[in-house]
Order: structure tokens, then C-alpha cells, then sequence
């Protein structure tokens, strides 16, 4: 079982979930909320900190803190639209004022806060024209941070064995790993995508 809490994740960077044998221990007794891809997560304490994200394709185990308010699509407007709609500075800073007002023993809010929140929807056109690029970059983003992940912990498994020298780099061919690296940067060139048609009229939004 992988879990997610509420301090794992800022501004869509998420940490290693914790993953948990539910045969010899136990679930956290906040890891209720289950997700699925598309999922807009968003803590309910202290919006300032920016404690929220969006769901790229989860493992099918994936359990969420019920300090989140998970906020799914029912619009097929897609989860990076109504991701992006969240998390504007107005829409933080107006959560922030609701949350200083609550009566708990800390600034917080409620699912409902969320579900009152004015968002103008985009026509139908705009939907069709722009969600298709919002769902790749999004995808793209998410695959890239996982990327990094994979290559800092090989960094993390690796430089204290150069460091000691338990392992011998003097020979590497470096001709070898300058072509490895034109491969990687021409594979990161073609998965760019134009911005320019992810021009949705946001007048009035903010």
C-alpha cells in the first residue's frame, strides 16, 4: 500500500510515497482517501503552504491523508484544468483569509470552502482545443520528476562508492556517455510541447 500525508507534496512535487506491507503493519489511521489519475489533492490546513497536486496516474493502492480534499472531475473539463484553476496566488490567498477565520486550532479549511470557490468554466471548443496539451504536459511533468527521482537516488547509491573507490570511473569511455547524453537531450527536445495553443481567455479570473 503507498500513502501520501499532507507534507509530501508542494506545489505538485511530491515525495516518495510511503509505502506500507499491510500484512505486518499498519495503515496510518489518517491514510483513508483513495485516488484516482486526475485527482487534484489539496490540503485543508494552512492553504498558504501550498500543500496540494495533481494525481498522474497512481499506483492503484494509492491512499491520501484525509487532510486532503480530493477534488475530481465531473465537468470533463480534466484534472490539470481545475488543478491550474486551484492554485492561482487569488484563489490561495482567498483560502488563506477563510482558513485564519476558522474556529479550529489552527487555520484551516473545509471541503465545502472549496466546493463555494466561483470558477469560470471554458466552452466546450476550448475544452477540446486545450485539454489534449494540458494533459500531456502534465503527463510530462510527472514523468520527468520521476526521472529525476530515480537518477538522484542512483547519485545518493553511487558517490560514496567513487568517493572510497570502490568503483573505478578512469576508464570510463567518456565518447560513449557524451553520445548517451545528445540522445537524452534530443528525446527531451521532441517531447517539448508549444504553450502557445494553451491560450484560454483567463480575463477576469484572477
Amino acid at each position: 500500500m503507498a500513502y501520501v500525508d499532507t507534507g509530501s507534496v508542494t506545489r505538485n512535487h511530491f515525495e516518495r510515497p510511503m509505502v506500507i506491507d499491510t500484512a505486518t503493519e499498519e495503515l496510518p489511521s489518517r491514510a483513508r482517501r483513495k485516488v484516482e489519475n486526475g485527482d487534484v489533492v489539496y490540503s485543508t490546513v494552512r492553504p498558504n503552504q501550498l500543500h496540494y497536486g495533481i494525481m498522474c496516474n497512481p499506483p492503484n493502492n494509492m491512499l491520501v491523508s484525509t487532510g486532503f480534499t480530493v477534488v475530481r472531475d465531473s465537468m470533463g473539463v480534466g484534472g490539470p484544468f481545475i488543478y491550474l484553476a486551484l492554485t492561482r496566488s487569488s484563489i490561495t490567498t482567498k483560502l488563506q483569509s477563510v482558513a485564519e477565520q476558522s474556529t479550529s486550532a489552527y487555520p484551516s479549511i473545509k471541503s465545502s470552502d472549496l466546493e463555494q470557490l466561483e470558477i469560470p468554466m471554458p466552452t466546450q471548443e476550448e475544452v477540446e482545443k486545450v485539454r489534449p496539451q494540458l494533459d500531456s504536459l502534465f503527463t510530462a511533468i510527472a514523468h520527468n520528476e520521476n526521472e529525476s527521482k530515480t537518477i538522484a537516488g542512483l547519485r545518493d547509491a553511487l558517490l560514496p562508492k567513487l568517493m572510497s573507490g570502490e568503483i573505478d570511473v578512469s576508464k570510463v569511455d567518456i565518447t560513449q556517455l557524451n553520445y548517451h547524453l545528445l540522445v537524452v537531450a534530443h528525446r527531451a527536445r521532441n517531447q517539448l510541447i508549444d504553450v502557445t495553443v494553451l491560450d484560454i481567455q483567463m480575463s477576469g479570473v484572477c
